[in-house]
């Protein structure tokens, strides 16, 4: 059985306990050991839980399925726990995380072409595909530095990286064939989750002055 545990405050310590059986099944809610509420399946939980802390404050859960959503939402009194998928501090380690990801993946299939001798990957990407690396490596430290201006580049960067290939697939597919647009969808997915850092780093300069 799945199990996750959460703190109430950050860096504070993990004092609830959610845990959850297959397609959410028998869902627990306990804090410090006590149960504050269950859910039994997908639809209650879509449905949404409730229940009151001995502070009196109010934890909330609610699941959010589908394209682009972000899983299990925990809340105290309206605000994302630390750690939990809606976490402004979390969608910001997430987006930085991708930059990150953007960065090495150039760089490391930039090196295969030309250590190995790659034709495919000396004529396709090259030493612009270093080059690029190295300026998504620079756009990830300031995104975890929380920059705004750098994320909100990365995106652009490669949002335009992105239409280049889907270009590129449709020049190249044979006549009557779909073309492979596996690359365009995974674009799309990283696209949504570092926009919603960039709506994190928002939410936090507006909360956190």
């Amino acid at each position: 059985m799945p199990k996750q545990l959460l703190a109430l405050e950050k860096d504070g310590p993990k004092r609830l306990e959610l845990s959850w059986g297959g397609f959410w099944k028998n869902f627990s809610a306990k804090l410090d050991g006590v149960e504050v509420f269950t859910a039994n399946g997908t639809a209650e939980l879509k449905a949404g839980r409730s229940g009151t802390l001995p502070d009196g404050s109010t934890l909330a859960i609610r699941l959010e399925t589908g394209f682009g959503k972000t899983g299990l939402i925990v809340t105290r009194d309206g605000q994302p726990l630390p750690g939990t998928s809606s976490d402004p501090e979390t969608q910001v380690k997430l987006a930085g995380g991708i930059v990150y990801f953007l960065a090495g993946a150039n760089i490391l299939l930039g090196t295969i072409g030309f250590v190995f001798d790659v034709a495919f990957l000396k004529e396709n990407l090259g030493y612009g595909a270093i080059g690029l690396g190295a300026v998504f490596a620079v756009l990830g430290f300031f995104t975890m530095k929380r920059s705004l201006g750098a994320l909100i580049a990365a995106i652009v960067i490669y949002a335009l990286d992105g239409l280049l290939s889907a270009w590129f697939a449709l020049a190249n597919s044979a006549p009557g064939r779909t073309p492979n647009m596996g690359g365009i969808f995974m674009h799309v997915i990283l696209i949504m989750a570092m926009v919603r850092g960039a709506r994190a780093i928002s939410e936090i300069r507006r909360t956190q002055p």
